[in-house]
């Protein structure tokens, strides 16, 4: 997973994040890609439909990649992707 700087990271590490922890039933470990530093930047979640439209999902990546262009992190639930 390192090649594809895919880390895990457990509640008890340094790097998980501590407003994460304010969550009453935070996560036991989460998974990050890319950069750890960023983990402590700005971050924003996208949540949309299971089986979402073409509109929803062309309109998704717009924002996502307008988001990203800005250096904010864009947090996933591990849904599938189509």
């Amino acid at each position: 997973m390192q090649k594809n700087c895919i880390y895990v990271i457990q509640y008890k590490e340094k790097d998980y994040p501590e407003t994460l922890k304010n969550i009453e039933d935070f996560p036991i470990y989460i998974m990050i890609r890319g950069n750890i530093e960023n983990l402590h930047s700005d971050n924003i979640g996208i949540v949309g439909a299971r089986k979402a439209s073409t509109y929803g999902k062309n309109i998704s990546r717009k924002l996502a990649y307008n988001l990203a262009e800005k250096n904010i992190n864009i947090v996933s639930g591990l849904a599938l992707r189509n």
